[in-house]
């Protein structure tokens, strides 16, 4: 796709939505006996700090953000609070109707949402969005209809390169640093966390 007609998809987003392994991530997936419990091993991820900043600039420039991952979250929890997510979606691998009750729930158009991701459970969420992104080492389904493919790698800047096109896009960056330079940053706390598992989806339903 034109660059142009990138940027114009990019002057739309108003939330942008995530996958967490492999976007977030570099997809690595470590677990350790914790205390001996073999039953119930401990899950470790890594995050990438400059990914961190660029959620926090959408986040003072006034951009929602929210998570669908078809993981457990408790692994995220740090990163995912720190860097104030308004929506968070987990443990659940269908990912159609996750969107359906963000979109809803938020009041943001599909159109007006970006989302990025690496593997086909993602399909149904980026054939709706109006800004589609992939990583460079997506499922080859995904890779084919993106509209943006990111230059970083998941857990090495896709997610900062994302935003940063967003807020470029916006005419918002400049204003990003400019915020920087006179020593605000953040918002003093960030807005509510709605955290939702499959199974809140299924009793929502009902």
């Amino acid at each position: 796709m034109r660059k142009s007609d990138i940027t114009k998809r990019a002057e739309k987003v108003k939330m942008l939505v995530t996958d967490v392994d492999g976007v977030l991530t570099d997809g690595s997936l470590q677990f350790f006996n914790w205390e001996g419990d073999k039953k119930n091993p401990l899950e470790i991820k890594k995050f990438y700090s400059l990914d961190g900043v660029g959620l926090l600039a959408l986040k003072g420039c006034g951009i929602q953000t929210a998570i669908i991952t078809g993981g457990v979250i408790d692994a995220s929890l740090n990163f995912v609070r720190n860097t104030g997510f308004n929506y968070i979606y987990h443990s659940t691998f269908a990912k159609r109707a996750p969107l359906e009750h963000l979109q809803k729930l938020s009041g943001i158009s599909y159109e007006e949402m970006a989302f990025v991701g690496d593997d086909v459970i993602d399909l149904p969420v980026l054939k709706r969005v109006g800004l589609s992104c992939v990583v460079p080492n997506s499922a080859e389904d995904v890779f084919s209809i993106a509209h943006y493919h990111t230059k970083n790698y998941g857990g090495r800047g896709a997610i900062r390169e994302v935003c940063e096109l967003i807020l470029r896009a916006q005419g918002k960056w400049d204003l990003f640093l400019e915020n920087l330079e006179n020593g605000i940053f953040m918002p003093s706390k960030f807005n509510e966390q709605h955290i939702f598992s499959r199974e809140d989806l299924e009793k929502l339903k009902n």
